[in-house]
């Protein structure tokens, strides 16, 4: 996968690495000082020390002060506090949000016991990481600080419970981060993006994260297996990679199998951390290891990830309504080939114009050629078997989606909004509550590698027909049996950071955590994105040669890190490793990934 162009999306741009490049360089009186640069690794990055008040430092100098001094790196309370009363700093609980500002403002007021502060916010973290984008006309966050002199110098006494981080001490600070938790299915982990800071205690908050608990959310079912009353004791890494999780609490009672998906937990969340290799367990002193599992657990060979299953490598796409397999082989010098697939009924013309396969590789669901027909059977079967046409007539049905638990999703596009379907695994079509997607018209709909999320590109009704296109994201609802999917939760539009895309063509998983887009970013032409989830990086990804033209449709692979692109005279690009490759002179539609 080749990164050209990258922008966190709106936290762009003065990078504090220059000055930070030795200690020495750091000033230890005056103003924090911002320094262009770009900081390599976590290795680079030293501790901040801002200053604290000047003497007979003015009520404005002294809030801009207070604001500055929460650029200390790692975070801390101990330098801001010193700007505020005594009573106000032993209240003063900042960590349950973090407000991420490009620039603030402050204003002195006739009354010198008042500033009022204007900050223009990028996101907000809650207290727990997790990301929020803030929208342009929601920016400005305005707050009046109170002061009163406290042994002859200005104090703040009410300072509102939020730390704030400039962009630049963000961007070098705080990373990417995902805590894991189980689908209701149970075989499969689910991540929650968050951000933390670097430092130290990085390892204990990220386990201390797992032990909370899954996030609360609208409609969150996700699963933890660790036990209540768990604690952790400490997390270290030894010279050689290892963490090392010490744990208290009712764990060694638990039997092998509840012991492994605590575990998976722990392990895939601790394994981001640079450096680490292997992670063991101790559980009130002992080992925690089961009969016959090794001490130390190798992070390279991380269980439940759904993304690697092999039927992730194969795309599949329709020459003139025949379904026909490509193949990535640079390694064989044949570059890309596309194969027709004789063996399978779907091989000879069936009448369809869009498809996809279960993950099993064992049956298709396809739809036909006029969008009102649903049709099913197995993906090879030489014996000259026709499929199987499904009880449902639709209007404008789009392309399946399937699940890992052997369903598909699909939507039918009516006049007035949209239905979605569930197609269950004996062929019964069932109509899903969608919230919020029943009143718009839903053009595409992509499924997590976990099955939990969906992505769609939706446009709004209105009297003088849909709106422009847009992305919007929600969770799926299970039955009591973890795997039937029953409605959708939490749909909400996502929001980046600067509200910067727009113009959504095409958008696919490529991990859990990570969209491809095909959209506008800024008013700019059509280029494929990868977004996060929680809106906070949009990244130019793949650039396009110009010989491809106007592209269409993104197709990412989740397990190795190619993408396909097909342009809008259906010809389908293959990105190998930079160097753009035509799959075929023929046009090629509905390309896809099984899932």
């Amino acid at each position: 996968m080749s990164r050209k162009r990258a922008m966190r999306a709106g936290l762009a741009v003065a990078l504090a690495a220059g000055v930070l490049a030795a200690c020495a360089d750091i000033p230890d009186s005056g103003p924090t000082t911002r320094v262009q640069g770009e900081i390599e690794s976590e290795e680079d990055l030293v501790q901040i020390e801002p200053a604290g008040p000047a003497p007979g430092a003015s009520p404005t100098e002294t809030v801009a002060g207070f604001i500055d001094a929460m650029q200390a790196s790692p975070p801390t309370t101990e330098f801001a506090k010193q700007f505020l009363t005594k009573e106000a700093a032993a209240a003063w609980n900042p960590f349950r949000r973090v407000v991420v500002y490009v620039d603030f403002e402050t204003t002195p007021t006739p009354n010198r016991q008042r500033v009022d502060l204007d900050v223009q916010r990028l996101a907000t973290l809650n207290g727990r990481g997790a990301y929020s984008a803030v929208t342009t006309s929601e920016a400005s966050e305005v707050h009046h600080y109170l002061l009163r002199q406290e042994g002859g110098e200005w104090r703040i006494t009410n300072p509102i419970n939020a730390y704030y981080v400039a962009d630049f001490t963000f961007s070098n600070y705080y990373k990417p981060y995902s805590l894991y938790f189980f689908a209701p299915s149970g075989n499969a982990l689910v991540p929650y993006p968050i951000y933390l800071p670097t430092g130290d205690q990085l390892a204990t908050t990220l386990v201390q994260g797992v032990l909370d608990g899954p996030p609360a959310q609208q409609g969150q079912q996700s699963l933890t297996f660790v036990p209540p009353d768990t604690s952790v004791l400490s997390v270290s890494i030894t010279p050689e990679g290892i963490a090392e999780i010490r744990l208290s609490g009712p764990l060694l009672g638990l039997d092998s199998e509840r012991r492994k998906l605590v575990s998976a937990q722990l392990v895939t969340t601790v394994s981001q951390i640079p450096g680490v290799e292997g992670v063991r367990i101790f559980a009130d002193g002992a080992p925690w290891e089961g009969p016959g599992e090794p001490a130390v657990q190798d992070v390279s060979e991380l269980p439940y990830n759904l993304a690697v299953e092999p039927a992730r490598n194969q795309l599949f796409a329709l020459d003139a309504g025949r379904l026909v397999e490509v193949y990535d082989s640079p390694d064989a010098g044949e570059g890309v080939r596309v194969d027709p697939q004789p063996e399978s009924m779907w091989g000879r013309a069936q009448g369809i114009r869009s498809f996809d396969v279960d993950l099993q590789l064992d049956r298709l669901l396809a739809v036909g050629s006029g969008g009102r027909t649903l049709l099913t059977g197995k993906l090879y079967d030489s014996r000259g078997q026709s499929p199987t046409t499904l009880d449902y007539v639709g209007t404008d049905l789009s392309q399946p989606v399937a699940t890992p638990s052997g369903e598909w999703l699909v939507v039918d596009r009516e006049p007035g909004g949209s239905q979605l379907l569930v197609v269950r695994s004996g062929g019964a079509v069932r109509p899903l509550p969608s919230g919020p997607l029943s009143r718009e018209r839903v053009r595409s709909l992509a499924l997590s590698p976990d099955g939990t999320r969906f992505a769609a590109i939706a446009q709004r009704i209105r009297a003088g027909g849909p709106g422009p296109p847009r992305l919007v994201l929600g969770q799926i609802r299970f039955a009591d049996d973890g795997t039937s999917a029953v409605g959708v939760v939490g749909v909400h539009d996502l929001v980046t950071t600067g509200d910067l895309l727009s113009d959504v063509r095409s958008v696919a998983w490529v991990d859990g955590t990570t969209l491809g887009v095909l959209g506008s970013a800024s008013g700019a032409a059509v280029e494929p994105y990868t977004v996060r989830i929680d809106g906070s990086e949009l990244i130019n990804e793949w650039v396009l040669p110009t010989e491809l033209g106007v592209p269409e449709t993104l197709v990412p692979s989740l397990s190795e890190g190619g993408v396909y692109v097909r342009n809008a005279s259906g010809r389908l690009w293959f990105d190998n490793d930079g160097e753009w490759i035509q799959v075929s002179p023929r046009p090629l539609s509905a390309p896809t990934f099984p899932g």
